[in-house]
């Protein structure tokens, strides 16, 4: 995948977070638009939004207790997935992840609230924000 893809907001992350923009060039695709949310986490696992916000203010923040947690596939090796219910899009994203193994980069399984797919998981995306580049 090419480096400028790793974006939040249109930003490339390449600047702020190197090691984890290596870590998305690495995915098995060569195009992707992954939905996930980037979270430090302690060492039981437990995800501190204040840590994060700490190493973000940070000129070089320190990546190594940083995970990204994806959660949905939009677009893989250039296929919008867009139009396809969320528990294929996450049968995707997991494919995506077993391939590459990327440690930096997890499937999020589960839902804090104990639930495994929200009750939309049959429905395809929608997003009127939110158009992938290149697919629309």
């Amino acid at each position: 995948m090419h480096r400028q893809q790793a974006r939040r907001h249109g930003r490339g992350v390449q600047f702020r977070l190197p090691g984890m923009a290596e870590a998305l060039v690495e995915l098995a695709a060569d195009t992707a638009v992954i939905d996930a949310e980037l979270i430090c986490r302690h060492a039981d696992g437990r995800a501190d939004f204040y840590a994060l916000m700490r190493e973000m203010r940070r000129g070089r923040p320190d990546e190594s207790a940083m995970v990204l947690m994806a959660f949905d596939a939009l677009v893989i090796d250039s296929v919008d997935l867009r139009k396809l219910p969320l528990s294929e899009r996450l049968r995707d994203l997991e494919r995506l992840l077993r391939r590459t193994r990327v440690p930096s980069v997890k499937l999020v399984e589960s839902f804090p609230d104990g639930g495994v797919l929200p009750d939309h998981c049959n429905r395809p995306y929608h997003s009127e924000n939110s158009v992938p580049r290149g697919t629309g």
